[in-house]
């Protein structure tokens, strides 16, 4: 047996040798955890077989978050420039290439910004730690 004090109330608490985890002091009747890894080693072990190709589960989500951004953001850009060719080609109306840009824009770049996204959102992997 080990004896302990508790970190709330500093009353002394008998453990048995090997004892490990989280208990509730009989005194005070508050959480605390004795002999556990420390969080920054817990968290490390964790990450440490969750990766891919040398990358966390949460870094491929962003990576895939920020190319469904500037695929997003390209689909706009080449949405509104083929709008601005129009505009400003109202007499030599070439209408193959403007409409070729927008149903890329629309029915290609935009659906893989989406998609990257929506990856990004399912593969997010929050972690929740709490002190009780």
């Amino acid at each position: 047996m080990v004896e302990i004090l508790c970190p709330h109330c500093e009353e002394e608490i008998a453990l048995d040798d090997d004892a490990s985890g989280e208990f509730v002091c009989p005194h005070c009747e508050r959480k605390f955890e004795w002999n556990t890894e420390p969080f920054a080693e817990a968290f490390a072990n964790e990450q440490a077989d969750d990766k891919i190709l040398g990358m966390t589960r949460n870094q491929w989500a962003l990576g895939c978050a920020l190319l469904g951004l500037l695929a997003g953001a390209l689909s706009v850009s080449m949405f509104i420039g083929a709008i601005n060719d129009i505009s400003s080609d109202l007499t030599n109306m070439s209408l193959d290439g403007v409409l070729t840009t927008i149903a890329s824009a629309c029915f290609i770049v935009l659906p893989i910004g989406t998609i990257l996204i929506w990856f990004a959102y399912t593969a997010w992997s929050p972690r929740s730690y709490s002190d009780e």
